[in-house]
């Protein structure tokens, strides 16, 4: 019966787990983990059913698994016996399995746990050296552009352009090593308003074999790198506290309550009217962030020339608040 089960259970690994649950999201890609039951680090088993008479035949539950916490989101029964089904679902969905790829945000797998009526009623099964849920070749600083057969380009969306963001951009990136398919994209370094289409443009990409000794279930992780300076059409300042012509000062409550210096640096963008179109604290206290952010969206400049027409620049406002409760800024 075992052997009968084992075979069941790959037809339905090939078939295309992802399509019982449907994709959760566009930034990721589902992928197939197979038979999960060796790979699985804690299993409770089921209850039988009560007065259901003499049941057979194993149950396979179809579960979506949160690979970076290692917990079951979602499961399914697609075979077995009707009264057997309620109960091994609610079983698979207290698996836990170790947790992979933790450095993204959340990647997704779909597998297969079969459950024998002898299992059922049964003690839960702890694992303590499980199989990992993906044969997985781990390269986080290696730079990959060059192994890229199509390498998007990601667009330079408003938000970026009115914020003149720009540098680099760090894309950590997981591929299908066989089919040079990307998965899941996720930044991990930059100017933040610049992750969402960097990361877009990893994920239509296409890259050469990452396949290893031939191995067709092998995944590969490393680190794609675009460069926006080129794209950033702004002048870099520094500090122009001094330079501004007004900076209302923050409305912070309970300053009293503020024992040492706290320092916030907020970013800012003067556009070619000397007027901030964008602001972000990059630094300081928490608390004291949002009412400087909303200080510096109302600081007004001289326009900025050089040699020519008035420029777009990037700049940074630093407030200093003191224990004595004064603000210099």
């Amino acid at each position: 019966m075992n052997r009968m089960i084992l075979i069941f259970a790959i037809g339905i690994s090939f078939l295309g787990l992802q399509n019982v649950f449907g994709q959760i999201s566009a930034s990721t890609k589902t992928i197939p983990l197979g038979i999960l039951n060796e790979k699985v680090k804690f299993l409770p088993l089921p209850s039988y059913p009560r007065d259901s008479g003499q049941l057979y035949g194993p149950v396979q539950v179809i579960v979506r698994v949160d690979l970076p916490k290692g917990q079951v989101v979602s499961a399914k029964a697609v075979s077995g016996h009707p009264f057997l089904r309620p109960a091994a679902v609610a079983a698979a969905l207290e698996a836990v399995f170790q947790p992979i790829l933790e450095d993204f945000g959340t990647v997704y797998g779909d597998g297969v746990l079969v459950y024998r009526v002898e299992d059922f009623n049964g003690r839960p099964i702890t694992n303590a050296k499980p199989k990992r849920l993906l044969k997985l070749f781990e390269a986080k600083e290696a730079i990959i552009n060059g192994k890229a057969l199509i390498l998007e380009r990601p667009d330079y969306s408003a938000e970026g352009r009115s914020a003149c963001a720009k540098g680099k951009v760090e894309i950590l990136t997981l591929i299908h090593g066989w089919r040079g398919e990307v998965i899941s994209a996720k930044a991990i370094s930059g100017d933040e308003l610049l992750f969402d289409e960097s990361e877009k443009a990893v994920l239509k990409s296409k890259f050469a074999a990452f396949n290893i000794d031939g191995d067709k279930d092998l995944y590969f992780v490393g680190k794609i790198v675009f460069n926006f300076d080129s794209l950033a059409k702004c002048l870099d300042v520094g500090v122009v506290n001094k330079k501004a012509l007004s900076i209302p000062r923050p409305q912070v409550r309970n300053l009293d309550q503020i024992n040492k210096e706290e320092i916030v640096t907020v970013k800012i963008v003067v556009d070619l009217n000397g007027r901030v179109i964008y602001a972000k604290a990059i630094s300081g206290h928490p608390l004291l962030r949002e009412e400087c952010v909303a200080s510096a969206r109302q600081a007004k400049f001289s326009p900025a020339y050089i040699n020519g027409p008035p420029i777009q620049f990037n700049a940074l406002l630093v407030y200093r608040f003191k224990p004595d409760g004064t603000i210099a800024f």
